[in-house]
């Protein structure tokens, strides 16, 4: 019995003997290769040998197989002659390197080597990112960089690098993940350079970029993170009072963004852009515009005091003031409406209809006012933008139609001095669109 498991511990010496001996000609083969004038010969003398034992069950996946495996590709893919021979090189090197990772969590083995080879790996994953980026592969070059990361993040993780952060590749393989619209990747690698507090021009657009990422997901602590901090960093970019207004009103309902609109409007109170986007709100959503006209009515309202809001901050932003005519314009068409549909010759229909077109005729003061303010700001300028001469025409069109209102409501109200007056104003508008 004794015999038997003596012979049998001898033969599995043998093996393991064996083994070692052919991983000894692998490192052998890869010493050489540093030095002399064989050293591709050598490498490639290195692989052969290596393939041999990776073939081999015994072998094949065991920690220092894999090592070596790292170590050998990793090397010729950081040769230019050999890596043009052998393009999958970095890709085994890396792919092993990670399986050696699991079987030797200690990298013992890895730290005994010097970590030979990883640099290697960097460099041609970075290298063929830079390559697809230039030719706008963006799946591919994400792919490479991302690797590359893999391994930077590794080094930066042992202190092996003297930098905390390796910025131009996360900035690389951020911009490469959103190209091929891997936007969970994206932010990943942002939100490193973000968190890191970089600043420079060039990553502008990651915060914003990222701060839409976070206003979609709804995720408020995220969104007011990276939100404070784009603020902070670039002030001037007007992006960043649209973000705060979408972050407000993002999946509420009207009545919901009314009481915001009023909690808000306290104090300092908003900015003549937030005042604005307020008021196209108040006008322009859909659940707004489906109303009926009774209960679109106070949202005009405020439409007209968010827009006047704005103007009273900006009165450069003349669009503002347009915006508030528009709106002031609009319950003027709908009052002047509700009064010509009160027909009759009652006591109470008169009564009514007299009312109603008081209500009216201020309106119709009020349109006139505005618009004439915006038809002046503009006709008065010498030379105007499309916008601006669009505007301008769409204002005369408005205070043609409004003058020609006043001009036959002298006749109702008795007041025939007047019609002259108001004909000479509808005829001049009414030539100017």
């Amino acid at each position: 019995m004794k015999k038997i498991t003596v012979g049998f511990l001898a033969l599995f010496a043998l093996s393991v003997n064996v083994k070692a001996q052919d991983y000894k000609k692998v490192r052998q083969a890869m010493l050489i290769s540093q030095v002399g004038s064989t050293g591709e010969a050598k490498l490639e003398e290195a692989k052969t040998e290596l393939d041999k034992i990776a073939a081999d069950p015994k072998g094949a996946g065991a920690v220092e197989t894999e090592l070596l495996k790292a170590e050998v590709y990793g090397t010729i893919a950081g040769n230019e002659n050999l890596k043009a021979k052998y393009p999958d090189a970095a890709n085994i090197a890396y792919q092993s390197f990670k399986k050696y990772l699991t079987l030797d969590p200690t990298e013992a083995k890895l730290k005994e080597d010097n970590y030979a080879g990883l640099s290697n790996i960097y460099t041609a994953f970075f290298n063929s990112g830079i390559e697809s980026y230039n030719k706008k592969q963006w799946d591919s070059a994400y792919d490479a960089f991302n690797k590359t990361s893999d391994i930077s993040d590794f080094f930066l993780q042992r202190k092996m690098l003297k930098a905390s952060l390796d910025t131009n590749l996360h900035l690389y393989t951020g911009v490469t993940a959103q190209n091929s619209l891997k936007h969970d990747e994206a932010v990943k690698h942002y939100s490193m350079l973000m968190d890191a507090n970089l600043a420079a021009p060039e990553y502008e657009s990651m915060y914003t970029y990222v701060v839409d990422y976070y206003l979609n997901k709804n995720d408020s602590a995220k969104f007011l993170k990276y939100y404070n901090l784009g603020k902070q960093y670039y002030p001037k970019n007007d992006y960043w009072s649209s973000a705060r207004f979408d972050f407000l009103v993002h999946g509420k309902s009207p009545s919901e963004v009314l009481s915001i609109f009023e909690r808000e409007n306290t104090g300092a109170g908003l900015s003549a852009k937030e005042y604005s986007q307020f008021g196209s709100y108040f006008v322009d959503d859909s659940l707004i515009r489906i109303m009926p006209t009774g209960e679109r009515a106070p949202y005009f309202k405020k439409a007209e005091e968010a827009f006047s809001k704005a103007y009273s901050l900006d009165t450069s932003d003349v669009i503002s003031l347009y915006n508030q005519a528009i709106v002031t314009n609009a319950q003027f068409t709908e009052a002047w409406d509700r009064t010509t549909e009160l027909k009759g010759t009652t006591t109470d229909i008169k009564t009514k209809r007299a009312e109603s077109y008081k209500n009216t005729d201020v309106l119709a003061d009020k349109t006139l006012d505005q618009f004439e303010t915006v038809y002046n700001r503009f006709s008065n300028k010498a030379t105007r933008t499309r916008v601006e001469e669009s505007t301008m025409k769409n204002a005369a069109k408005v205070l043609a139609r409004t003058y020609e209102y006043k001009r036959e409501r002298t006749k109702a109200k008795s007041t025939p001095q007047d019609y002259d007056k108001f004909d000479k104003k509808f005829k001049f508008y009414d030539t100017k669109y």
